[in-house]
């Protein structure tokens, strides 16, 4: 008898207008070395919001891939990860410079290098990284840039409360705003078989946390992970766009 193969699981991205929008500004891309994980959702009160996101996408991809094998024996790519934000946002306001009459354009970004045992993260606005782990469950890795996640730091909403307030699309940052950033970055370890997930608004909008530690909860490879979550966000109603990335790790 032959030994058994270990599964290989490549990531896997979708994105989804939905049900109600007419045009997709959302964006997601994985490295060509499948280390490199974006997400981005384009500001809708803004216009180009689709140039926005796509520019910011792109241009995390080009800045990072040369650098993502170095993931496996550096801890420096927090500080990196911060200035690759701070790049990301001036070539965002140099693409809303290029178009004719120069608008403001705008969009949130999430970003995940994985190494061997670790996975980095950074990001701007309300788009928002998961770790699911069976022994541990469901954690989420960021703290959105927005009205509503303030008024849950302090105290006066819940987290279930804030998914659904009116206010709960106003961000506090993102990139190609006038004005400075602050990103987030994050580092959590990783075990054989944990799932990181990247998703946008119109996804964790849409399925209560709970919920979507079920469906995390499976052996089914990533892109069926990520064709459940998009078809439960489409259900639910589909009232933004919907984008998620999904890798689980070897």
């Amino acid at each position: 008898m032959g030994r058994a193969q270990k599964a290989v699981w490549h990531p896997a991205e979708r994105s989804h207008v939905g049900k109600v929008r007419t045009r997709n500004e959302d964006a997601t891309a994985i490295g060509a070395s499948g280390d490199l994980l974006v997400c981005a959702d384009g500001l809708g009160g803004l216009p180009h919001g689709h140039v926005a996101s796509r520019v910011a996408v792109e241009h995390v991809v080009a800045s990072l891939t040369p650098e993502v094998e170095a993931a496996r024996r550096s801890g420096r790519w927090p500080a990196r990860l911060r200035r690759m934000m701070l790049d990301t946002h001036g070539a965002v306001v140099a693409a809303g410079q290029s178009l004719a009459g120069k608008p403001d354009i705008a969009t949130t970004l999430i970003a995940a290098v994985l190494g061997k045992r670790r996975v980095y993260l950074a990001h701007v606005g309300d788009v928002r990284g998961y770790l699911y782990a069976r022994k541990r469950g469901l954690k989420r890795l960021t703290d959105d840039h927005s009205v509503v996640f303030e008024a849950v730091r302090a105290g006066r909403l819940t987290v279930e409360q804030a998914r659904r307030h009116p206010e709960r699309n106003l961000v506090t940052q993102a990139l190609g705003l006038g004005g400075e950033i602050r990103p987030d970055t994050n580092v959590a370890s990783l075990s054989p078989g944990d799932i990181v997930m990247l998703c946008s608004d119109g996804l964790w909008e849409t399925i209560e946390e709970s919920h979507l530690a079920t469906l995390l909860a499976t052996d089914d490879s990533p892109a069926a992970i990520a064709d459940t979550l998009v078809a439960h966000a489409l259900e639910a109603g589909g009232p933004d766009n919907i984008s998620v990335v999904v890798h689980r790790h070897g």
